[in-house]
Parts: structure tokens; sequence; C-alpha cells
């Protein structure tokens, strides 16, 4: 028996939907959170230690960054994350946040405890220093 074309699309809709639930909903990893700009802020302001990396490139780095940021550029990261301590509480900071979840997720993935990519990049942090 031939499914009808009704079905067939009822069918596409469901695994569209499904897809979009799961990329949406993705499960968060352990060890691994966002953070938005006010946040990073208010664990300044209290002192909480930390390591802020910087995953944009150099030029863009010197141009301006989070105060006490390390620049490790996103395209140097697979090379160089062992520079970073799987203990530390470390906050990833980018463009707008893709590097960040992406670098974030694959130290998770290697068992780094407290990892966080700031929501919006320096994007939201510059945002947040204009209002």
């Amino acid at each position: 028996m031939k499914p009808s074309h009704g079905a067939l699309v009822v069918l596409l809709a469901a695994v569209v939907i499904g897809i979009v639930y799961l990329v949406v909903n993705k499960p968060a990893k352990a060890g691994y959170s966002t953070i938005t700009a006010q946040e990073l802020q208010a664990k300044m302001d209290a002192g909480t230690k930390m390591v802020i990396v910087d995953l944009r490139e150099p030029e863009l780095y010197q141009a301006g960054h989070v105060p006490g940021a390390k620049n490790i550029p996103f395209e140097e990261f697979n090379q160089r994350m062992n520079e970073l301590n799987p203990d530390d509480d470390i906050v990833l900071v980018c463009h707008v946040g893709g590097m960040g979840d992406v670098s974030g997720t694959l130290l998770a993935e290697r068992g780094y405890r407290q990892v966080s990519n700031l929501m919006g990049g320096m994007a939201k942090w510059v945002g947040k220093l204009v209002k």
C-alpha cells in the first residue's frame, strides 16, 4: 500500500518539528553553561576567580576586550586549550557567541568542569557598557 501525499506531509512535518525541538532544547553538557554580560560583570565585581578567554583574532582583542581576558584565537584553540586548567572557572568570549559555544562544548567533552560562554559575545559586552 502506497502512503498518501497527506501522510507524507504529516510525517515530514513531525520530523522537522522534532529536529527543531532537539536543536532549541539541546541538553546541556555537564560542566558547560552560558553566562550573560551582566552575570559576568557581577562575578568580576565580586572578585570571583576565573579565566576569561577571548577567542577573537588578535587585532580585535587588541582593539578591546573584557578586562583580564587572555587571547587564544579560535583558529588556535584546539592546539592551545591545554593552557587552560580543567578545574578553573573558564569564561569564553567571541564575537557573538558561536565560537564560544563550539569551544565550550569541546572543553566540556574533555572534562573541564566549569565552562561558560558569554551569550552574545563581545557584541553584548559592549552593549552592556553603553547602557
